[in-house]
């Protein structure tokens, strides 16, 4: 930062004026010495330049620092006006801000305090400050994208748990049966949604089922999926009609289901692996993940024996 011969440090404010403090040296602040304060518009812009110019006797602003919090979204017009005229645009995180105010004995948090803190940062703490390029509207639209992204993956990864646990309460003698993973892919997901509860799937019947595996399953399943299904289904269902809750049950899935079932579709679409031309990791295949495990080699095999958990005359349906 020696290029900087003179740092603004800029308090924005959401609805009211914003506070500035210009500084030349660390500590040393620029009359007056209550700070500036100026309107977010262009007219207070322009008296700020002004300022700035009439302080350093020159109309470039080549070696001024233009520091600031990023507040809402005020300080991209702050850059947008500054950047041109040639100063150098930072922003400094608000936690960095406080420890620079905590450093400097000044543990009351006032406008013209935390202006006067971000004034000295270009010589106190200058790798904490982070610059505003001048082509910071793609940068702005690609961070807003990832952080949408960020967000919808969140949001996608609760409805997943939410569901995750409610299907291990009520199909637990299936979920455990799953290899990890298979209980929320596609196919399954399908599944769960035509049958929320063991006993809507016990009342569809064994034939019946058969033929709705054979048209929605489309290969993605195994032949023993189809066999665990059938070997733990009635197992599940008569635990959950002894406890009385299968009509709560049923509305919290019809709930779950439908939502994580379309976030799951989304992102799976946009996701590069499920693109024209992508390459699959190494050692998968796109049944691997809706197999079951067989316990004596250790590979995803398609055994039609139930699992041994279950009831073997739970197949007479």
């Amino acid at each position: 930062m020696n290029s900087i011969t003179l740092s603004v440090g800029i308090d924005l404010a959401r609805r009211s004026n914003h506070m500035a403090v210009i500084a030349t040296a660390p500590g040393g602040c620029l009359a007056p010495a209550k700070g500036f304060s100026f309107p977010h518009d262009e007219e207070g812009f322009r008296a700020l330049q002004e300022r700035i110019q009439c302080l350093r006797g020159s109309d470039s602003l080549q070696g001024v620092a233009i520091v600031m919090e990023p507040t809402s979204g005020a300080w991209r017009d702050v850059a947008a006006f500054f950047n041109p005229l040639g100063a150098s645009v930072f922003f400094v995180r608000t936690d960095v801000v406080s420890a620079v105010r905590k450093t400097q004995s000044r543990f009351a948090k006032t406008d013209r305090i935390d202006a006067a803190a971000l004034a000295s940062m270009p010589w106190t703490f200058p790798g904490r400050l982070v610059p505003v390029l001048s082509d910071e509207g793609r940068l702005r639209k690609l961070r807003e994208l990832s952080a949408q992204r960020f967000r919808l993956v969140e949001e996608c990864t609760r409805w997943k748990n939410r569901l995750l646990a409610h299907l291990e309460s009520v199909w637990r003698p299936l979920v455990i049966q799953l290899p990890q993973g298979v209980s929320l892919s596609q196919s399954l997901l399908l599944f769960w949604e035509k049958f929320p509860h063991p006993q809507d799937f016990m009342e569809y019947g064994a034939k019946r089922f058969h033929r709705w595996f054979e048209q929605h399953a489309h290969g993605s399943l195994s032949p023993n999926v189809e066999e665990t299904i059938l070997a733990c289904a009635q197992k599940a269902a008569a635990f959950r009609f002894r406890l009385g809750a299968v009509e709560t049950e049923r509305e919290i899935a019809r709930q779950l289901v439908p939502h994580t079932r379309k976030m799951t579709q989304l992102f799976e679409r946009e996701s590069p692996s499920s693109r024209p031309g992508s390459r699959r990791p190494a050692g998968t295949s796109p049944n691997a993940t809706s197999s079951m495990k067989s316990p004596a080699s250790g590979r995803w095999s398609a055994s039609p024996s139930p699992p041994p958990s279950c009831p073997s005359d739970a197949l007479r349906m």
